[in-house]
């Protein structure tokens, strides 16, 4: 069974038509205030989850923090997995950090990641809802061993 609490953005609308895209990845719009958009890049960060079915310009439901359904991707998710976006702003397994020195040693090599979103808290396979504990974490690096 799924449990869902989480904390919605006050005030924001739907920049396109959502109306098929309930329980999937949004984020903000640079090109117009208090506006979501879908998120259409693998790893993207963006600003929570929608929750609702809005047309352009229609209020939007977006959970960021908490619990709340979401669609796995494609190869699903399992229980405990830390998750991130693919391209079509569902919710996948997130690759782990590493710092890359590829360019012999320059001083600020870059961290390579995908944005962490939370965690898988039930298994699903993909297209399937499962219960995401929504607390975006950002690029987590891989823990030395």
């Amino acid at each position: 069974m799924t449990v869902e609490r989480y904390q919605s953005i006050p005030g924001v609308i739907a920049g396109e038509d959502l109306r098929t895209h309930q329980h999937k990845a949004v984020k903000l719009s640079t090109a117009a205030d208090f506006k979501v958009l879908l998120c259409t890049a693998a790893g993207e960060r963006g600003a929570g989850v929608l929750q609702n079915e809005p047309n352009t310009n229609q209020a939007a439901e977006v959970a960021f923090m908490g619990i709340c359904k979401a669609y796995a991707g494609t190869g699903g998710v399992t229980r405990g997995d830390q998750v991130t976006t693919n391209a079509s702003a569902k919710f996948i397994p997130a690759t782990t950090g590493r710092t890359d020195t590829s360019d012999a040693g320059a001083a600020n090599d870059p961290l390579r990641a995908s944005f962490v979103w939370g965690q898988a808290m039930e298994s699903a396979a993909a297209d399937v809802l499962f219960a995401l504990l929504l607390m975006p974490m950002g690029a987590v690096p891989q823990t030395a061993i």
